[in-house]
């Protein structure tokens, strides 16, 4: 059932097996998976739809890059899906790998651990497969840049559900005639209360925007909020734990990181018929959709020295339907322990702190524009694919794409990260984070699949825990 805590007659005060804090797809998904063996309790801030007051719970102060809190996220029942634009991609076998040249890489397992649940995430986001080999898509259309040196790169493909998944809508209905889930919107968590030992977690405290309280007390408890409100949560946990919960090593809300996006500038792409099909989406003869993308090899990018990404052609809104596309550069970006949030003094109307966020990138990150950029405008000219225009260099304004990852990252030993390899907080034996907020390394890929992917071998491991208890 789906509950509106603004309404006076609901108990704030509630009981469940598990509690999700977070409906977005991860939240979602976990509810569901985990509603099949226990009672769930799904905790939302917003409401149904997007409001101006709640809205303005996601406003903090920022330094570094330019990163507007507001308009990259969504509080509101279905979470992040409200904003996303469909792009899908898996991660590469390099991503999980520690590489000597990128400091603090290498994920506590190897990516065979989500190949398995790789279908499941796809089918939940409407692709009807897990195939990302360019291989199976190739007779649907030349990708021209083959002709450029296979020594530097691989080609590549995004794909896009049919239609663009929409957590709310197609869950809701599921979720209001649910016997063993139950939704709570409008029901902000404000408070991890630890149980005096500091081992577990004994309950959450929960508010809302009318200034009504509660109390939700359960056997396993899950963020799911988002690699922003998941650790400003944490952090503003401070009643036992002077630096936040699970942040005895402060990790929590370090490592902030994003997928930089950079142009390269100095050069035109030359009139090609095939180009047009990397300025926009082809379909397959069975309704696949999907569009080109190039990156540099894994060995490439170890001789290098850079981080992976991904190339991709594209025309802005303000440009015209046959203007020349621009050349753009989705990078991974590397684990930078000042690049974080903090707590302000200022609070929401929740009465939660509101955050500080100072996202930055590193040498690494600039060196890796500038070598892939230059190398891309130098194989493109040469192979007649583009025509030199003026001075070649990426641009100085490095752009965001809506994806929080890292501020909770997962590691072997605590003394390293947040959460161990099943996600589970290190020292806090019933506290778990599932989303993007764990990954130690964010490859160049959009997060999604990748999320429910983990948000699924997460569920797995609780089912098989909780049917062991």
């Amino acid at each position: 059932m789906i509950y509106d805590a603004l309404d006076p007659s609901i108990a704030l005060d509630r009981t469940a097996d598990i509690a999700i804090v977070g409906s977005g797809p991860a939240g979602i998904t976990l509810a569901r998976v985990l509603g099949t063996q226990r009672e769930v309790l799904l905790l939302e801030a917003g409401g149904s739809e997007t409001s101006a007051s709640s809205n303005d719970c996601l406003a903090g102060e920022v330094s570094g890059l330019d990163y507007p809190l507001n308009e990259t996220r969504a509080r509101q029942f279905g979470g992040a899906t409200a904003l996303w634009a469909g792009y899908c991609a898996v991660f590469d076998q390099i991503d999980f790998e520690a590489r000597p040249w990128v400091s603090y890489s290498g994920w506590p397992f190897d990516i065979a651990e989500l190949t398995e649940h790789y279908p499941d995430a796809a089918k939940r986001l409407h692709i009807a497969d897990a195939c990302f080999d360019l291989k199976a898509f190739e007779e649907y259309g030349e990708p021209f840049l083959s002709r450029l040196n296979a020594n530097h790169y691989h080609l590549d493909i995004w794909r896009f559900g049919e239609s663009k998944a929409d957590f709310a809508r197609e869950n809701r209905d599921f979720l209001d005639r649910s016997y063993s889930v139950h939704v709570l919107t409008n029901g902000c968590v404000i408070s991890i209360n630890l149980t005096d030992d500091g081992g577990s977690v004994s309950s959450l405290s929960i508010h809302t925007l009318s200034g009504a309280s509660g109390t939700v007390r359960a056997k396993y408890f899950i963020l799911a909020a988002g690699g922003i409100e998941t650790p400003r949560l944490m952090l503003a946990s401070r009643d036992l734990c002077d630096k936040g919960v699970g942040n005895a090593h402060d990790h929590v809300g370090r490592w902030f990181m994003e997928h930089p996006h950079v142009s390269i500038e100095g050069i035109e792409m030359a009139p090609n018929p095939a180009l047009s099909r990397w300025t926009g989406v082809t379909q397959t003869g069975d309704g696949r959709k999907f569009t080109y993308c190039a990156g540099l090899r894994p060995d490439a990018q170890a001789r290098l020295g850079v981080l992976n990404a991904r190339a991709h052609f594209y025309r802005t809104p303000a440009m015209a339907a046959d203007a020349a596309p621009r050349v753009g550069l989705f990078f991974e970006q590397a684990p930078n322990p000042a690049s974080r949030l903090t707590l302000t003094n200022d609070k929401d109307g929740f009465g939660l702190p509101r955050v500080c966020l100072h996202w930055d990138v590193s040498n690494i990150d600039r060196r890796s524009h500038r070598i892939l950029g230059d190398l891309l405008a130098d194989d493109l000219i040469h192979s007649g694919s583009a025509i030199r225009i003026g001075p070649i260099h990426v641009s100085d304004r490095i752009l965001y794409s809506n994806h929080q990852l890292g501020t909770t990252r997962m590691s072997k030993h605590p003394r390293d990260g947040v959460v161990d390899e099943n996600c589970k907080v290190h020292g806090i034996d019933n506290l778990y984070i599932a989303g993007g907020s764990v990954f130690p390394t964010v490859s160049w890929a959009n997060p999604t699949v990748t999320v429910l992917a983990l948000t699924l071998r997460l569920a797995w491991h609780l089912v098989n825990r909780i049917l062991r208890s």
